[in-house]
C-alpha cells in the first residue's frame, strides 16, 4: 500500500460510517502505518497444526488415513482439505503422478495422452489443484533428498517418491520450482494451460537422469 492509500485508510478508520465494522488482515503488520495499527484491535491468528487439523477432520467423519493425508497436504502445501476429501482428488492425483512419470522417463507419448485426458482447457480450480499437488510432490522429493521423510506429505507414496528420487538430479529441482511458481502466477492471468504444462514438463524432463 502506498502512503497516499494508507492515509486514506487512516481517515476512514478515524471517521467510520455508522454501523460499519472493518476487518483487516495482514501478514506483514510492520509495513502498516503505526497510526493505523493504533486504531485497530489486534487479534493474532495462526495456522492450525497438522494434529489439530487431523482431529477436526476425524470429527467431521473423514476416514483416518484420508484425514492424515489431508492434514499433511494442507499444513505443508496449503492444499484445502476439501480438495483432498472430494471424489475428484484421486483421479487428479493419478494425473499428476502420470505427468511426473512421463517427464522423468522422457515418454512424450504418455505426455500427449495425459494432455488429452486432462482436457483442452481445464478450469482454474482443477489447474490450481494440479499445480498444488505437483508442488507437494516436489517438496516431498526435496525433503527425501535431505533425509527428512517424517515431514513429507505424501507418506502413502514413499516408494514412488523413492523411485522418482533415483531418477532425479536434485540439484536441478530449483529450476523446476521456479517454473512451478511462474505457472501458478500465469494461470491466474488466463495463460494457456497447455503452455504452462509443456514448460513444466520439459523442466522436469531436464531434471531427470534419463536422456532421450
Amino acid at each position: 500500500m502506498q502512503r497516499a492509500g494508507a492515509n486514506s485508510l487512516l481517515k476512514i478508520l478515524e471517521e467510520p460510517p455508522r454501523h460499519a465494522v472493518f476487518l483487516m488482515v495482514s501478514a506483514a503488520t510492520d509495513r502498516l502505518l503505526p497510526t493505523i495499527i493504533s486504531r485497530c484491535q489486534r487479534l493474532p491468528l495462526r495456522l492450525l497444526t497438522s494434529e489439530e487439523m487431523h482431529e477436526q477432520l476425524i470429527g467431521l467423519g473423514v476416514a483416518p488415513e484420508r484425514a492424515e493425508l489431508a492434514a499433511r497436504l494442507a499444513v505443508g502445501n496449503r492444499i484445502p482439505p476439501a480438495i483432498v476429501g472430494s471424489e475428484d482428488f484421486d483421479p487428479l492425483r493419478d494425473l499428476v503422478e502420470r505427468f511426473i512419470d512421463s517427464a522423468l522417463s522422457s515418454r512424450e507419448d504418455q505426455y500427449w495422452a495425459f494432455l488429452e485426458e486432462l482436457g483442452g482447457r481445464p478450469d482454474k480450480q482443477k489447474m490450481e489443484g494440479f499445480l498444488g499437488l505437483c508442488s507437494a510432490y516436489l517438496r516431498d522429493l526435496l525433503l527425501m533428498g535431505l533425509q527428512r521423510e517424517s515431514r513429507m506429505a505424501n507418506t502413502d507414496r514413499t516408494s514412488r517418491l523413492a523411485e522418482w528420487s533415483d531418477q532425479l538430479d536434485l540439484r536441478r529441482l530449483h529450476d523446476v520450482a521456479v517454473t512451478l511458481d511462474a505457472a501458478f502466477d500465469s494461470q491466474r492471468h488466463n495463460v494457456s494451460p497447455q503452455l504452462l504444462l509443456a514448460d513444466l514438463w520439459h523442466q522436469l524432463r531436464r531434471s531427470g537422469n534419463v536422456v532421450a
